[in-house]
C-alpha cells in the first residue's frame, strides 16, 4: 500500500512539473470546496470534493471550467465508482458541447462497455445536425478492461486539435490512442464533466477525478507518462 501511494505521488509530480510552461490550467482538487475561480458548479448536489479528489454523482452537466480553450490537451486521473465517467470538451454552455463517456465492464451491454463514446450536444439536444440525433457517434474499444467500484484509477488524455478530437489512455506506462472523432461544430470552449442520473442519488453514474491538467500540446504529457513505470489501474489503490 505504501509503495503504491509513493508511486502515485511521484507520478503526480511528473505530470505537473514536466513542461510546466505549457500548462494552461490545473486543479488537484485539494481542500473541502470547489475553487469557483476555476469552475462553474451547475448541479451542486452532484459535486463533492473531499480527500484530495473530485467526486461526481449524476447531475447530468454538473461542472464547467470558467476558462475557455481552443486547441489543448486535457489529462486527468479517472476512478470509476459506478458504471461511467463523462467529459465535456469545447463546451459553450450546458446545452452545447462535445461529450464523451467511458463505460466500464460492469455497465450494461447496451452502453458498449470498455468503449469510448463521442457525442455532440447542440441546442439542448444530442445531435450532429438539426433533426439527426444519434446517441452514439463513435465507439472505439479500449485496449483493456475498465472496472468500476472505486478500486482502479486510469490516466486518461483528451486532445483537441482543429477539427480532430483524440482520446488516449495509459496502458503499461504508455499512452495509447484509443479513439479519434472529427467534427467542426465547436472550435473552442470550456472543459467539464457530465454524469448521467439524478444529482447525488444512488444509482446515478459516479466517478472520481484528480490531478487535472490542461496543456498546450501533448508532448509534455507523453514525456511525463513515459516516466511512470507502472501498469494501468495501479496508479492508485484505495
Amino acid at each position: 500500500m505504501c509503495k503504491t501511494l509513493l508511486v502515485m505521488v511521484i507520478g503526480s509530480m511528473f505530470l505537473v512539473s514536466a513542461g510546466y510552461a505549457d500548462i494552461l490550467f490545473q486543479d488537484d482538487f485539494e481542500g473541502a470546496e470547489i475553487d469557483t475561480n476555476k469552475w462553474e458548479v451547475i448541479q451542486a448536489a452532484a459535486v463533492n470534493q473531499h480527500d484530495g479528489v473530485l467526486e461526481l454523482t449524476g447531475g447530468e452537466f454538473c461542472l464547467l471550467s470558467v476558462q475557455e480553450f481552443g486547441d489543448f490537451v486535457l489529462e486527468m486521473e479517472y476512478t470509476p465508482v459506478f458504471h461511467c465517467g463523462g467529459w465535456l470538451l469545447r463546451a459553450q454552455d450546458a446545452n452545447n458541447a462535445y461529450m464523451l463517456n467511458l463505460p466500464t465492464t460492469e455497465e450494461a451491454a447496451a452502453n458498449t462497455p470498455n468503449h469510448v463514446r463521442w457525442h455532440v450536444r447542440e441546442n439542448n439536444a444530442w445531435a450532429l445536425t438539426p433533426g439527426d440525433i444519434p446517441d452514439l457517434t463513435d465507439a472505439s474499444e479500449a485496449p483493456f478492461e475498465l472496472h468500476d467500484g472505486g478500486e482502479n484509477t486510469y490516466l486518461v488524455v483528451m486532445e483537441a486539435k482543429g477539427n480532430i478530437l483524440n482520446f488516449y489512455i495509459q496502458d503499461a506506462g504508455e499512452l495509447v490512442l484509443v479513439s479519434t472523432f472529427e467534427d467542426d461544430t465547436f472550435a473552442s470552449g470550456k472543459i467539464g464533466f457530465r454524469m448521467s442520473g439524478s444529482a447525488g442519488v444512488a444509482g446515478a453514474e459516479q466517478s472520481q477525478f484528480d490531478n487535472l491538467v490542461v496543456r498546450t500540446d501533448i508532448t509534455a504529457t507523453v514525456e511525463a507518462v513515459g516516466k511512470l513505470s507502472i501498469t494501468w489501474g495501479l496508479l492508485k489503490t484505495r
